[in-house]
């Protein structure tokens, strides 16, 4: 191989030309080689078909003369075939050996060598053709090729060839050594701008290869990269000079060896330390040490340093003259090659004045906490001391409201209430709007039926609208959920606001809340609009931006004339946004206005079950008659989704004709739902000619009233009408009163039905009222006998205690602010001595402490339930309708026993034996999943996940009528942040194991007869 190498030129250009001149002189040799071989067998072919041809033309041309021995014409026949041609004789030879020969006097045109002479010959053969006629053979003719001919031709096509290919190999050759040449030239000159790079004579920009073939502009790019990185590198290297010195002027710069041994220290590190560098190198950095910072801190900062990881943190130093300064510090460690710190450099900043700015700002928001806390306590004590009073005003007033009272002493006793309720009303603004600006008010997450706020809502205030003859109506779409998760106080706040607004600026005409739902039922989350319209005065579009902020009214003629802070809207739009919703407006001077309160809200999917009464119902016809376009759209659409075939009529005389008109058609009304207030001849009148006419016998009739009147269920029972219902009426409180109408043969002893005779199902309660002022106390009994419950009193938190000892009650009603023993302590009392029994007595907190986290206090003090004072009846009432809805403290070993009310639940499941066993097998299946969940939650202090599973438990438990189960995941529920749960979770593992044992238990087929019903 060395000789080889020693043959090789040195020059790289050389290199690749030689190599190139081999492959090229190889390849046209061999491809000349491959055509010339090609072409010779191409023209020895063509030759012997020719002469196939040409012999068997001439043995045609002399078959005649052959026959009558003309061999003179075959003679000059076979002359004339071979002059000119490819042979060089022809023959006939007869049988008797007789031969008549023509010779070609052609001469080639080119001579071949004798070797390819030679060669060709030795592919060639003569043609022979035997002369045949008639059958008989005459002789053979016989052509001889003339090889030189042949092979001239074939030879000057390889002449002609082998010229073409070496002026090629020439012309390539030249070719690629001027290309070689121009794109291997430009590594000579890259070593030459290489020698003047280094003398700096030439930038590396001005080397430009882009013609030179891709490997060499590689290299060139290269090259060019090189040199301004080193370029770069230079460039850098006095870029960091000069921030070094710039650091070196603001930061206190220090570095170490891996010991820890200061190395180097730049001047602002030796102004501060007040040391010199001298004294500074080859000391640590404990000469600086102030020992205000503990050992542990020191022993964190060295670990991580030593593992290589970069620390920042503050530190106290002190200089020499042992004042004190506090420095941020970034310490880095440098590694080398393996990856150990090799040197440490510090970097801090001088912080001293900072620290003292957070001493004098700490200070600062401690005093302000103070004056916030003594704010808070100060609006508490008054909240506290002003509702306590107000309590028993407004109380009192209704309780002598419903007394016998002169007309006089009456309005007397409306005004004190009226103005009792405005201060109230005042009181409350002002507390929602400090708590709003304080960030300091909340909003709950709880279950409730929207319509049935709402219907209670309006009710309150039916009586004022009535009282300035306004309508007030309720419209609820049907595809608004039933009940849904939000904060039902904070939502009531809202709509009441804008119902009071509306009355207030409505002098006539008519105020609808309607609700809808803006998005797909189908969603998880609803989002639902509930807009309140009035006909009243209207608001100017150049005032809705101001109509929400604080203490603004159109004009400040409105304050005067109308009243108010001007807070309400304020608070609304405000409690609005924190509840993820929006309040809007549309309105016009004279036209009246429509608030739109929009929110999204998770829904709660409550299995609709018809029962038997609505089953009874379908298909029912029912004519309503009101003078109001809209409350007789709202009836109608109830009705509707009742499955009943409701119709409508404007007044009387229209509602008297359709009676008669459907019953002359053989398709007669069973129900008519007439208004009292409609304009010349009332609801009463109407009903009076209807009994008037026999044809109309079968109609029952239902009064619907705006407002009660004194003598008005005198004047149904006088004419036998079935029920007088004060609008709105929910569809609830409708379907109670038309199956009761419905419900037995009418009698003249038979009772009106009233929303009264509705509520009249709840059962009485026997109450525990732990309350320490006289007022309140009086308030209290007279408030609840005057719904038929049993009341105990007791004025202080022992006394209650005792008292619960001694006797059974539903629920204690128990106030706050008592002596000898508060409601807090004595609510704990209660619940220690309740221990594991599985008992839970429902306890509702009174108070006048309106503040935040009142209601949580309570909840964690073992109550279940917050109401504030004043006292609502309305809030009261509901709160005593959950517990009147559970079994009675008194019966809590039955529910024990028998902790499934079956015929509810047979009920909920529309009689359906296959839904029951697909809902028991899931809960049977699930419970013990979400039990153990709850209890590792718990067990984690994971106060979400403890609400959210007693959430789910309750929702489970709820499908059984299951009341101690149900109270007992909403204590834990309230409970989730305060303290331990064991005691709960005992219980409710007693109640859910009573469920499922009832359940396994249970056989449906047991109850069979029960559940089949006539018709």
């Amino acid at each position: 191989m060395h000789w080889l190498e020693r043959l090789l030129p040195a020059s790289l250009v050389n290199r690749v030309f030689m190599l190139y001149s081999l492959s090229l002189l190889l390849f046209v040799g061999g491809g000349l080689l491959v055509f010339l071989r090609f072409q010779f067998y191409e023209e020895v072919e063509s030759t012997q078909v020719a002469s196939v041809m040409v012999i068997e033309v001439v043995a045609q041309a002399v078959q005649d003369s052959v026959v009558i021995g003309d061999y003179d014409t075959v003679h000059k026949t076979l002359d004339k075939a071979v002059q000119a041609s490819l042979f060089k004789s022809a023959r006939f030879i007869d049988m008797q050996a007789g031969k008549v020969v023509a010779r070609s006097r052609t001469r080639p045109p080119r001579m071949a060598p004798q070797w390819v002479e030679n060669y060709v010959a030795g592919y060639l053969y003569d043609v022979n053709r035997t002369v045949s006629v008639g059958g008989r053979d005459y002789g053979v003719i016989r052509l001889e090729f003339d090889t030189a001919i042949v092979a001239g031709s074939f030879w000057s096509l390889a002449e002609v060839a082998l010229t073409i290919s070496v002026v090629s190999l020439i012309g390539g050759l030249l070719l690629i050594r001027l290309l070689l040449l121009q794109w291997l030239g430009g590594l000579e000159r890259l070593r030459d701008l290489v020698e003047d790079l280094g003398t700096g004579a030439v930038k590396p920009e001005t080397l430009d290869a882009h013609d030179a073939p891709l490997e060499i502009r590689r290299v060139v790019e290269i090259f060019n990269q090189t040199a301004v990185l080193i370029r770069d590198r230079e460039a850098t290297r006095r870029a960091l000079d000069d921030q070094k010195f710039a650091l070196d002027q603001h930061a206190i710069v220090s570095m170490t060896d891996v010991d820890g041994n200061i190395t180097y220290a730049n001047d602002l590190f030796c102004q501060i330390s007040g040391y010199t560098r001298d004294e500074l190198i080859g000391k640590t950095h404990r000469i600086i040490g102030s020992q205000r910072m503990p050992r542990a801190f020191f022993d964190t900062l060295w670990a991580t340093i030593t593992s290589g990881q970069v620390w920042n943190g503050e530190i106290c130093n002190r200089n020499r003259d042992g004042g004190l300064y506090w420095v941020n510090a970034t310490i880095v460690p440098l590694l080398d090659d393996e990856g150990r710190p090799k040197q440490f450099i510090a970097i801090r900043t001088d912080i001293t004045a900072m620290k003292a700015a957070e001493v004098a700002i700490l200070r600062a928001k401690e005093t302000a906490e103070q004056a916030n806390r003594i704010k808070s306590d100060f609006l508490a004590n008054m909240s506290h001391e002003i509702r306590t009073p107000m309590n028993g005003i407004i109380g009192m007033t209704e309780l002598a409201l419903d007394t016998e009272l002169t007309d006089e002493q009456a309005d007397y006793l409306r005004m004190v209430r009226f103005s009792a309720g405005s201060l109230l009303q005042i009181i409350n603004d002002i507390l929602d709007f400090s708590k709003l600006e304080a960030g300091r008010l909340d909003v709950e997450q709880i279950e409730f039926s929207l319509e049935g706020m709402l219907h209670e809502l309006v009710r309150s205030q039916a009586i004022e609208a009535h009282e300035k003859s306004l309508e007030l109506l309720l419209r609820i779409e049907p595809a608004v959920p039933e009940r849904i998760i939000s904060d039902p106080g904070r939502l009531r706040q809202i709509v009441l606001n804008l119902v009071g607004n509306a009355i207030k600026f409505t002098h006539h005409g008519e105020i609808e809340i309607s609700v809808s739902r803006i998005n797909r039922p189908g969603d998880a989350l609803a989002d639902i609009r509930i807009s309140v319209r009035d006909t009243g005065i209207g608001i100017p579009q150049a005032k809705f931006a101001d109509i929400f902020d604080a203490f603004s009214q159109v004009d400040t003629s409105t304050t005067r004339q109308y009243g108010g802070t001007g807070l309400g809207l304020s608070i609304s739009s405000q409690l609005a946004r924190l509840m993820g919703g929006m309040l809007t407006l549309e309105s016009a001077v004279g036209a009246g206005s429509t608030f739109h309160l929009t929110l999204q809200v998770p829904t709660v999917r409550v299995r609709a079950a018809t029962g038997l009464a609505n089953r009874k119902l379908a298909g029912m016809r029912v004519l309503v008659a009101d003078d109001n376009a809209t409350n007789r759209s709202i009836l109608t659409g109830v009705l509707r989704n009742l499955d009943m075939q409701p119709a409508a009529a404007p007044g009387a005389e229209p509602a008297l004709a359709e009676l008669h008109r459907a019953r002359l058609a053989g398709e007669p009304y069973e129900l008519a739902l007439l208004d009292v207030q409609m304009p010349g001849v009332d609801g009463f009148e109407l009903a009076r000619q209807i009994r008037a006419q026999p044809l109309l016998a079968g109609v029952k009739i239902m009064m619907l009233t705006s407002e009660g009147r004194r003598g008005d269920a005198a004047r149904c029972r006088e004419l036998g009408l079935e029920s007088y219902l004060v609008k709105p009426v929910s569809r609830w409180e409708l379907l109670q009163a038309v199956s009761a109408a419905f419900g037995e043969q009418a009698s003249d002893d038979m009772p009106l039905i009233t929303r009264h005779t509705i509520q009249q199902a709840k059962r009485q309660l026997r109450l525990l009222v732990a309350e320490d002022n006289e007022v309140n106390q009086i308030l209290a009994l007279r408030l609840l006998q005057k719904h038929g419950h049993i009341v105990t009193l007791a004025g202080t938190g022992l006394e209650a205690v005792q008292q619960w000892r001694s006797q059974p009650f539903d629920a204690i009603l128990m106030d706050i602010d008592m002596p000898d023993m508060d409601g807090y302590e004595a609510s704990m009392l209660v619940r220690r001595e309740e221990g594991g029994s599985g008992k839970r007595i429902p306890i509702i907190a009174l108070t006048a402490h309106a503040m935040r986290g009142a209601r949580e206090k309570c909840i964690a003090h073992g109550m279940d339930s917050y109401l504030a004072k004043p006292i609502d009846p309305v809030a009261l009432q509901r709160e005593l309708d959950g517990i009147g809805a559970q079994a009675p403290a008194s019966a809590i070993s039955f529910a024990v026993a028998h902790p499934v009310d079956f015929a509810a639940v047979r009920e909920k499941m529309d009689y359906s034996r296959e839904l029951f066993e697909e809902i028991v097998a899931l809960f049977l299946r699930d419970m013990p999943k979400e039990i153990a969940r709850l209890k590792q939650h718990a067990a984690e202090g994971d106060a979400d996940g403890v609400r959210r599973d007693a959430h789910t438990i309750r929702g489970m438990v709820s499908m059984f009528s299951s009341g101690p189960a149900a109270q007992v995941t909403n204590a834990i529920e309230a409970r989730a942040s305060h303290g331990r749960l064991d005691g709960l979770l005992a219980e409710l593992e007693q109640a859910v194991d009573a469920i499922g044992d009832a359940l396994s238990a249970y056989r449906w087929e047991d109850d069979c007869a029960a559940l089949r019903q006539p018709g």
